[in-house]
């Protein structure tokens, strides 16, 4: 029987070395210098892979599973137990399995296309989600298990999105319940080129949407499994018209994104303003936040425990104050909704409590890499959000990028007198690292790029980190029990709130280095961080130029490839284009003479 004892790390002569008994007949010596990076990204590459065989059939998975299995089987009996390919290989077929294992089932796809549209459908289901609130009305999913029209029952298995107009009861994941609604397909606009909406929803297990004037034909049939989430439902509930009716807007709704994770309530303006700074990191729940509520419960226990002296002298201090901290901050990511980035920071700042606990040396890409690899066994879909993507590509740039931006400079901390400008060098490194290491997820993702993001965020990160959050927090707290005195606790936060509103929305009028980029393809991000990487890499000053050339050589041959006519340039051919804004449409046409021709296509109804 496997022990903890069976697993340990040494270091000898600055290497890692993962110990696993012969019996496992798995792997004995690893010689690496940390063990989860690599299998992670043998694990990610081969969810890659899964992603790229979609089109395909399931028999190209199962021949390409087979053939792996027959490589590892072959270093095995080849190599023994000492081959650092085999675990690789191993993680590379789990993790190109996990994603088809994991995609969610569509069940009785071809009635769909009679039940779409129609009143007299009633779906039989459980509440899947926590509802978002909006301004007007909320959001939550349900997944129907079947469909009864008439007499007719239909083997339908789905999410649906509902959305509400008046919400007027408690829905929390696991309910089951019976509802009539008129089910809508997904449309994409009819732009060549643009996202595919329509397959993105499919693809996480949606088979329409709906929209109701109210919850009032949503009848439950049996409570959810476990109360707490009727709880977290209750707080989320009336955190948000706690918060609707103490703040302002548009500042109330800034305050739900950054408190509940609820971003649907923000108007359009300001949701782009964040954009064209920079800035709509701060609307996700992240790291500072989780890092700062555990800051604050910190303090808090560190008091309240400093005088209870026989659970000091059991525990400890800091073992004590960890493990009430713990449960506080997965229940308050609970109560955010568990995005993606919510998720992440939640399972690195648990793994460094746990780290603390036992104390065991923290590594940061052991630590990332966990995190990483948890989701991913949960979501391998993941890996291809922009959410998953943006959170982790932005920590692995500070910590690579910070120490060597700060090198170029060649000026110590200690050499800074003022604490103050020390601080103030340090989070400009930090932020420009950040935003070099999202670069090109954004441009490839929202074709946009800001280059006001590190200098704004030295303004706003401390007005919103130091002063909106903990207001918003201690408030959030005290609604429960006095809701006179959480507006007073709020109230410094707002005013600091609409300060940073006031800079983002003058920033963003003025438009100054905010970059568009067109349509390209992804091999280009990974030129671009490979680009990074090597000029930030401590190579000899050679390896540079020739990495450098390399990567650009590659990048121009490839754009040259994929480079195709620009339209002013007179074609033998007639071209009729469609744009698609969603509330109607118009064709633009392309005559070979290079003349071009706009045309009213109408709206959709």
């Amino acid at each position: 029987m496997l022990s903890f004892k069976d697993l340990a790390i040494s270091n000898q002569k600055n290497t890692r070395y993962f110990f696993i008994p012969a019996g496992t007949n798995i792997f004995v010596k690893m010689p690496v210098r940390r063990t989860l990076p690599p299998l992670l990204f043998s694990f990610t590459l081969g969810i890659v892979l899964a992603g790229i065989n979609t089109l395909f059939q399931n028999i190209t998975l199962l021949f390409a599973a087979a053939s792996l299995l027959l490589v590892i089987t072959v270093l095995l009996v080849k190599y023994g137990r000492n081959s650092i390919l085999v675990p690789l290989l191993l993680f590379l077929l789990l993790g190109f399995i996990s994603l088809r294992v994991s995609a969610p089932k569509i069940g009785g796809q071809k009635f769909l296309a009679r039940l779409y549209d129609r009143q007299d459908v009633v779906w039989t289901g459980e509440v899947a989600s926590y509802p978002e609130f909006k301004r007007y009305g909320a959001r939550f999913t349900v997944s129907v298990q079947n469909a009864q029209a008439g007499k007719l029952k239909y083997p339908i298995t789905g999410l649906v999105q509902i959305n509400v107009r008046k919400l007027t009861k408690q829905w929390y994941p696991g309910m089951k319940i019976v509802a009539s609604f008129v089910l809508k397909d997904f449309r994409n606009f009819r732009t060549p080129g643009v996202f595919d909406y329509k397959h993105y929803m499919q693809r996480k297990g949606y088979i329409g949407k709906s929209y109701v004037a109210s919850d009032k034909l949503f009848i439950p049939l049996k409570p959810g499994t476990g109360s707490w989430r009727k709880i977290i439902s209750k707080i989320r509930a009336h955190s948000f018209d706690f918060l609707m009716k103490n703040v302002n807007r548009p500042a109330n709704s800034i305050f739900a994104a950054l408190l509940l994770g609820m971003k649907k309530a923000i108007p359009d303006y300001v949701r782009e303003a964040f954009n064209l700074v920079g800035v709509s990191h701060l609307l996700a729940i992240s790291g500072l936040h989780l890092g700062l509520l555990g800051g604050i419960l910190y303090f808090l226990f560190s008091y309240i425990f400093s005088s209870w002296e026989w659970a000091l002298l059991k525990f400890g201090k800091n073992r004590l104050v960890l493990l009430c901290t713990v449960p506080f901050v997965i229940f308050y990511a609970e109560v955010t909704g568990l995005s993606l980035p919510t998720k992440r920071a939640m399972l690195m700042v648990l793994i460094a409590l746990l780290a603390l606990l036992i104390r065991r040396i923290r590594d940061f890409w052991q630590v990332l890499s966990i995190a990483a690899m948890l989701i991913l066994v949960d979501q391998p879909d993941a890996l291809f959000q922009p959410s998953f993507q943006l959170s982790f590509s932005a920590l692995i740039a500070i910590v690579f990028l910070t120490p060597r931006l700060k090198s170029i400079t060649k000026l110590e901390d200690h050499e800074i007198s003022s604490r103050f400008f020390r601080m103030l060098f340090n989070a400009f490194w930090v932020s420009l690292s950040a935003c070099i290491g999202v670069a090109p997820l954004l441009a490839y993702h929202f074709r946009i790029v800001s280059l006001l993001g590190a200098i704004a965020n030295l303004v706003i990160i401390p007005l919103v980190g130091f002063v909106a959050l903990p207001c918003g927090l201690l408030s959030m707290a005290a609604s429960f029990a006095d809701p006179g005195l959480a507006s007073a606790i709020i109230w410094p936060g707002t005013k600091a709130l609409k300060l940073t509103l006031a800079i983002i929305l003058k920033l963003s009028h003025l438009k100054l280095g905010v970059i568009y980029f067109p349509d390209f393809s992804a091999s280009f991000v990974f030129l671009s961080y490979a680009l990074i990487f090597s000029l930030f890499h401590n190579f000899s000053l050679n390896k540079k130029a020739v990495a450098c050339g390399v990567i650009i050589t590659t990048g121009l041959l490839l754009a040259h490839l994929g480079n195709k006519e620009t339209d002013s340039q007179p074609t033998n051919t007639l071209t009729m284009s469609i744009l698609d804004v969603g509330h109607g449409c118009c064709i633009l046409g392309r005559f070979p003479t290079g003349q071009r021709m706009l045309i009213e296509g109408g709206n959709y109804s």
